[in-house]
């Protein structure tokens, strides 16, 4: 998980469960988490944004070594961890083949609009059917960690099928 801001590197550690957990969720692909030290013995850093002019041999390094047939590039690009919560995500899911892109998202989930805090709510009220004083569907915007499931699992919702 690569970050763009320094806000973003705050965000990094604490979320980086949350992006392979929600990731693998939905099962469209198999997810083969690099270590940084493996991509930086092949490429020559330890992270990498899909925007950013990659090693000649990135793709074949990443197809061989690592057997993936496509490369994820994930950055958090915003991370505000009090309220109003704002986390933003920058996706590129690029063919190994080819290095044609698949899929890509860039998105600012901005807790302090009306129509993220419908959505993050209704995904919350789907996800945690609980009752009792904890089930406040504000909560979500008390928890960085939920908010950036609901963001990750909207995101992902988009991924293209297998």
């Amino acid at each position: 998980l690569a970050a763009s801001t320094e806000s973003a590197r705050r965000g990094v550690e604490p979320l980086q469960p949350t992006v392979w957990a929600e990731l693998s969720k939905g099962q469209r692909f198999e997810l083969v988490p690099v270590s940084p030290e493996d991509l930086r013995h092949w490429t020559g850093q330890g992270t990498w944004r899909g925007d950013e002019r990659l090693p000649v041999n990135f793709f074949e390094h990443l197809k061989v070594k690592a057997g993936a047939d496509a490369v994820l590039f994930c950055e958090l690009t915003h991370y505000r961890a009090y309220p109003p919560l704002q986390i933003g995500w920058r996706f590129r899911l690029v063919d190994t083949e080819r290095q044609l892109t698949w899929w890509s998202v860039d998105e600012l989930f901005d807790a302090g609009r009306e129509e993220v805090q419908n959505s993050a709510r209704r995904y919350y009220l789907r996800k945690f059917r609980s009752t009792g004083p904890l089930a406040d569907s504000q909560s979500i915007f008390q928890t960085p960690g939920r908010f950036a499931e609901y963001s990750l699992e909207t995101l992902a919702a988009t991924l293209p099928g297998r």
